[in-house]
């Protein structure tokens, strides 16, 4: 078995992540601190990180015409496309989540830079979201390997958020049952208030 130990981060496509972070710096008080993209050897798409107290939101835009992430925009918009957990072995995760049903996103995958290492897999869930398992306990960076440290100037006093209480999967008519009980077969997780 495995533990999810909270909310790693939510990684949002959208149209142009460098306008996505500096909205949510400037109207929601998050800093940005880690980004990824050409200048760090990203050649497929630009991502910028924000945080605020325990919650760490990722903006990702393409850099290249008819991708994954630019075929997401086009069907859904700016939107959640990774909801991730942090947990103690993303490897047993996926694998325990592979033999309760789920279809696999992103095999078990090691990313390693100068601070360290950290091992990410990924399963699919409610349409074209997808959970991943991020295993960091040898990774001693601001986000994740492949990021580098990008920290704005802006500050804001007014806000200060501590932590993603939850994350609504909106679904369509008669599809809520069939992803609750997923929810519960693959996760373990049980339903509190329906």
């Amino acid at each position: 078995m495995y533990t999810i130990t909270g909310f790693n981060h939510c990684e949002l496509y959208v149209g142009n992540a460098k306008q996505a972070a500096f909205y949510f710096s400037q109207t929601m008080g998050f800093r940005i601190i880690a980004y990824r993209g050409l200048e760090t050897g990203s050649r497929d798409r630009v991502s910028y990180v924000l945080n605020q107290g325990e919650i760490f939101f990722v903006v990702t835009s393409s850099l290249k015409a008819d991708t994954e992430i630019g075929r997401h925009i086009v069907i859904h918009g700016d939107g959640i496309k990774d909801v991730a957990f942090t947990v103690d072995d993303a490897t047993k995760a996926w694998q325990y989540s592979l033999e309760k049903g789920a279809r696999s996103a992103k095999q078990p995958t090691k990313i390693v830079d100068e601070l360290g290492e950290a091992i990410i897999s990924s399963v699919h869930t409610f349409g074209d979201t997808i959970h991943s398992f991020i295993e960091r306990n040898n990774y001693s960076g601001v986000f994740l390997p492949g990021y580098k440290e990008h920290y704005s100037s802006y500050d804001s006093e007014s806000l200060r958020l501590n932590h993603i209480d939850h994350v609504v999967g909106n679904q369509t008519d008669g599809q809520m049952e069939p992803v609750c009980n997923f929810y519960e077969k693959v996760f373990g997780w049980h339903r509190f208030w329906s």
